[in-house]
């Protein structure tokens, strides 16, 4: 595997119980306006209490039914941090063992089409501290389901992918090694994820997680849903990407489609228009029409190159990081990133720490036209003192 330079460090690539199942911040809706909300469940996170969720269904059958425009998403916000390498440190340093983590706000509202509810949320995400039981490591993650069964999928990633990565972590948290973690469980992922039987040629998520070691922060992406870091340097705000959305976009992701012999283009409505943002499809079909170029699940795309290989960003915070914001693309569709950074600023600014999440999803929501079609959001904002 390749591994790419990136601002601090580097940029590359039978049941068990739910760590949900055995807290009660979750709740499981069906119909009405269903919500899960930081306010009601988690207004305080010292000693976090684990990962998240309410799921429900998607009306379409995939991403490639969304209307609208994604001209916003696809601004980047460049960095000013130059690239630079730091000596990789073991998990026995003290800068990845302190709790930098203070509170966490999390907020799910389920979509709706022609403004009524969707049967599910298709949106997962997950929240847990002490990972492999170290204090001060935490999992956080957000997932985007599509398809007829993605909240099945993304539902399976909540309850399965935290294991799998205490099980692949090594105790050297290198960089190259917590990469090749990363993608040690994503394997064990979709090995489990076919043994399950949820049909997934046509349904699939994507998986944005951020894993905090103290002070060290490793995002690994699959598709687009985002992190975003929020910095205050010296009074001014800035939005710090952590990840980059993986589409058609982006040249690599673009090349690699078109070489395994994979058509790209816009979905063709029933008057013959062109609409939306370019999808991916067989060479010969109108199928799978996936807005994004990577996923986990979507058996169907994989023959065109859309793999679930998760692109893997290391970087060492500071004390001018003030929390990281990680969404669905409910959010990112009309919300770009110097913007979510300035409505989660001041409520920062405010402590009004668990309204963040709450104001966040609520503004992307009022963005989405509710007569047509709103997509299922989710938002989680990690408060940080380093």
């Amino acid at each position: 595997m390749s591994v790419k330079r990136e601002n601090v460090i580097e940029r590359s690539p039978s049941r068990k119980p739910s760590f949900l199942e055995n807290i009660k911040p979750f709740t499981r809706l069906h119909g009405g306006d269903q919500t899960t909300s930081s306010v009601e469940k988690l207004p305080l996170i010292k000693s976090p209490t684990g990962p998240t969720q309410s799921n429900f269904f998607r009306n379409s059958l995939r991403k490639s039914s969304r209307p609208g425009s994604i001209e916003e998403l696809k601004k980047e916000d460049p960095s000013p941090n130059k690239p630079q390498q730091l000596t990789p440190r073991s998990s026995c340093s003290s800068l990845n063992n302190i709790n930098a983590v203070t509170r966490v706000a999390f907020k799910s509202r389920v979509g709706s089409v022609r403004a009524r509810p969707k049967v599910h949320n298709q949106d997962s995400f997950i929240i847990k501290p002490s990972l492999k039981g170290i204090k001060g490591h935490y999992m956080f993650a957000v997932c985007d389901g599509h398809g007829t069964y993605g909240h099945d999928v993304s539902q399976y990633v909540r309850d399965f992918f935290p294991g799998f990565l205490e099980e692949c972590l090594d105790k050297d948290l290198s960089p190259l090694t917590i990469e090749k973690s990363f993608y040690q469980a994503v394997t064990k992922l979709n090995k489990g994820l076919i043994e399950t039987g949820i049909e997934i040629a046509f349904s699939g998520t994507t998986m944005n997680c951020l894993v905090l070691f103290g002070s060290l922060c490793a995002c690994a992406n699959v598709g687009d849903s985002r992190s975003v870091l929020g910095r205050n340097l010296r009074g001014r705000w800035e939005a710090i990407s952590l990840s980059e959305d993986h589409n058609t976009k982006r040249s690599d992701e673009r090349t690699r489609i078109l070489s395994s012999k994979g058509r790209i283009g816009q979905a063709v409505d029933e008057d013959g228009n062109f609409n939306g943002p370019e999808r991916v499809w067989l060479i010969d079909e109108d199928i799978p029409g996936l807005a994004m170029t990577r996923s986990i699940g979507d058996k169907i795309s994989k023959i065109v190159g859309v793999t679930s290989d998760p692109e893997v960003v290391i970087r060492r915070l500071n004390s001018d990081d003030k929390f990281i914001i990680i969404a669905s693309d409910g959010v990112w569709e009309h919300v770009n990133s110097d913007e979510a950074v300035q409505i989660v600023c001041s409520y920062y600014q405010d402590n009004r720490f668990e309204d963040a999440a709450v104001a966040l999803a609520c503004e992307a929501a009022k963005r989405w036209d509710k007569n047509e079609y709103v997509d299922d959001i989710t938002v989680v904002v990690i408060f940080l003192s380093i």
